[in-house]
């Protein structure tokens, strides 16, 4: 038992230092990271704290809430990790969290679709959804860079969230539809 606990302490772990590397990855494409100091340490600390704290949240915690929880310690670790403009950091981090979303949906919707007991694969779930968000961002990289995109106007940028996010909502109204209508159709979907 005590293995068991140890094991899933170190996956956890693992899990939020990948979230890291993700992080860093992500955001260096748009910004430059601030050099080592208190602020940069307080922004990764905060990053490791709440990725380590967001499974001990309580179910019936309103989930609005915590997508508002999610964006700002996401958006505090930018601030106080990259140099950039308030308004492109706020931009950049609410795709980032919205991407992050949309993988984990996606990889959690199927995983409902083709498994029958989902809670047994948690885990697989949450490092299959990380590996495709950075599959995501890798394919974003390479856009971004070889079109040398640096910077969006507010307009565009303003536009470009509700792509993510309209995909969550219509993605998951259909493969929640799918499954409860008839299970077989749902993979085709």
């Amino acid at each position: 038992m005590l293995i068991d606990k140890l094991l899933l302490t170190g996956i956890g772990i693992l899990s939020v230092l990948f979230i890291v590397y993700i992080f860093f990855f992500y955001f260096k494409i748009f910004f430059v990271r601030k050099k080592i100091g208190v602020q940069v340490i307080l922004g990764i600390s905060t990053l490791i704290i709440w990725q380590l704290s967001v499974f001990k949240i309580d179910e019936n915690f309103p989930i609005t809430w915590k997508l508002f929880m999610t964006i700002g310690f996401t958006l505090f670790a930018v601030i106080n990790v990259f140099i950039g403009k308030f308004l492109e950091q706020c931009f950049f981090a609410i795709i980032f969290d919205a991407l992050w979303m949309l993988t984990e949906t996606l990889v959690g919707n199927l995983l409902l679709i083709y498994c029958e007991t989902i809670m047994d694969l948690r885990l697989l779930g949450a490092f299959a959804s990380k590996i495709l968000f950075l599959v995501v961002i890798v394919a974003l990289k390479k856009v971004f860079m070889k079109e040398e995109i640096q910077e969006l106007s507010s307009k565009y940028s303003l536009l470009l969230i509700f792509i993510p996010l309209g995909s969550i909502y219509i993605m998951n109204a259909v493969f929640i539809l799918a499954h409860e209508a008839k299970k077989e159709y749902a993979g085709i979907y």
